[in-house]
C-alpha cells in the first residue's frame, strides 16, 4: 500500500508521465526544463523518506562508476555553465541513486508502470491538438513553449518498452496492439529519423527474442506492423514521405550530423594526451567542437552520445558509458526484464542519431532495467488467448 510517507514515489511517476513533453512545458518556469523542478520536489521527498541513507546495489555499480565519473567531469569542464544540459543531467544523476537505493512495493512498481501508459495518453492528446503541423511539415508540439520534434519522439522510448514487454506477458494484447500504433504513428507524424530508427531496431530486437517463445503472436504482429507502417506512409505529407528517403538522407550526411561527426573526431586526433584520456569535460562539446550547421542559429551539439561521451569524457569516459549500457542490459536480462533490455537497447540505437535532449531519459531507462522484474513466461502453446485489458 502506498502510504503518505511513500509520497516521493508519486512524484517519480509524475515525473513519468510528463517525460515526453518536457521541452513544451520549460516555458512555465524560466528555460531550464520544467521536469527539473518535479524531480527536485522527489530528490527532497526521497532523501526525507530514506532518513538520508542511500544504499547502493550491487547490481548498479556500473552506473554509478559513470554517474561519478560525470560529476566529476564537470569540474575540469574550462567554459563552465549550469545550464539545461548540465542541470539536467546532474539532477538525473542524483535521481537515479536514489531511485536504485529505494525499494518498491508490487503496487508502486504497477503504479509506474502505469505512468508510461498515462504518459502515452498526455503524448497523444498533445499530437491531436498539434497534428495541424503534421499535415503541412512535421509534428510540432506547443504547449507553453516549442518543442522540438527529436525531443518528443525520443521521450517515447520507455512507452515503446513497456508495450513490447505487455506483447511478451501476453496479456492485454489487443490493448498493447494498438497502442503500439499509435506511438508509432506519433513518431512518423514527428518525422525524426532517430526515433524511427530506434523503433525499428527495439522491435526487431524484440521480435529475435520473442519469436522462440511466442512464434504464432511473433509473426502475426509483424505483419500488422508492416500493414500498418504501409498504410500510414501511403497517407504521410510529401516532407514527412522525404523523412524517409534513405538516399536522400545520405547525400545530405545524416542532415550535416556527419559533418559534426567528422570534425569531433578530428578535435579528438588534435587534442592532446590528458585531453584524449580524460575529455575536455562535461558540457564541453559545444566549446571544443564548435559547429554551427546552415539554417541553425546555435551550435550544434553531437547528435551522438557515444561522440559527445569521446570528447567530453575522453577515452575513460566513452568505456565507462559502454560498461554502462552493456552491464544494464545484462542486469534486465539476469532478472527476466523485457522492459529494461529493451529500454536500454533502445536509448543505444537512438543514442546515435540524438543529441543530449536523450539524457533526460537517461535516469528512467537505467533505473527500470534495475527495478523491474517480468514474472517467469510460460511456453506458448499452440491457441493463443488474446484478452482485452
Amino acid at each position: 500500500m502506498l502510504l503518505k510517507n511513500r509520497f516521493h514515489i508519486k512524484f517519480f511517476a509524475l515525473y513519468i508521465i510528463l517525460l515526453p513533453i518536457a521541452t513544451s512545458l520549460s516555458g512555465v518556469i524560466g528555460s531550464i526544463s520544467f521536469l527539473n523542478y518535479i524531480a527536485v520536489a522527489y530528490i527532497l521527498t526521497s532523501l526525507y523518506n530514506q532518513k538520508f541513507r542511500i544504499r547502493f546495489r550491487r547490481s548498479a555499480r556500473a552506473i554509478y562508476v559513470y554517474l561519478f565519473y560525470v560529476i566529476l567531469s564537470v569540474l575540469w569542464n574550462a567554459y563552465f555553465d549550469f545550464d539545461w544540459y548540465i542541470a539536467t543531467t546532474l539532477i538525473n544523476a542524483v535521481i537515479t541513486v536514489l531511485a536504485l537505493s529505494d525499494t518498491y512495493s508490487f503496487k508502486e512498481q504497477k503504479l509506474l508502470k502505469r505512468s508510461f501508459l498515462l504518459s502515452l495518453l498526455v503524448a497523444l492528446a498533445l499530437t491531436a491538438v498539434n497534428i495541424d503541423s503534421a499535415l503541412s511539415f512535421r509534428l510540432t508540439i506547443v504547449l507553453f513553449s516549442e518543442m522540438d520534434p527529436n525531443d518528443f519522439a525520443c521521450g517515447m522510448l520507455i512507452i515503446l518498452s513497456l508495450l513490447l514487454e505487455m506483447l511478451t506477458r501476453r496479456d492485454k494484447v489487443k490493448t498493447a496492439i494498438v497502442a503500439l500504433a499509435l506511438t508509432a504513428g506519433i513518431i512518423l507524424l514527428s518525422g525524426s529519423r532517430g526515433a524511427m530508427l530506434m523503433f525499428v531496431g527495439v522491435f526487431a530486437w524484440w521480435f529475435i527474442i520473442s519469436f522462440k517463445d511466442q512464434k504464432i503472436i511473433s509473426v502475426i504482429i509483424l505483419a500488422l506492423a508492416i500493414v500498418f507502417i504501409a498504410l500510414i506512409t501511403k497517407i504521410l505529407p510529401e516532407f514527412l514521405k522525404g523523412r524517409l528517403d534513405i538516399n536522400a538522407l545520405i547525400r545530405s550526411g545524416g542532415s550535416g550530423r556527419s559533418k559534426i561527426w567528422i570534425r569531433a573526431i578530428e578535435k579528438f586526433g588534435e587534442s592532446n594526451l590528458l585531453r584524449k584520456i580524460f575529455g575536455y569535460g562535461y558540457g564541453g562539446f559545444e566549446q571544443a567542437v564548435y559547429y554551427i550547421a546552415p539554417g541553425h542559429l546555435e551550435p550544434y551539439k553531437s547528435h551522438n552520445i557515444f561522440i559527445n561521451s569521446l570528447i567530453e569524457g575522453g577515452i575513460i569516459g566513452t568505456i565507462i558509458m559502454l560498461n554502462m549500457f552493456v552491464k544494464s542490459y545484462f542486469t534486465a536480462k539476469r532478472r527476466n526484464n523485457v522492459m529494461g533490455k529493451l529500454a536500454v537497447l533502445g536509448l543505444a540505437i537512438a543514442g546515435c542519431t540524438l543529441d543530449m535532449q536523450a539524457y533526460r531519459i537517461f535516469a528512467v531507462v537505467f533505473i527500470s532495467a534495475i527495478i523491474f522484474n517480468n514474472k517467469k513466461r510460460k511456453k506458448c502453446k499452440k491457441k493463443v488467448v488474446i484478452k482485452f485489458l
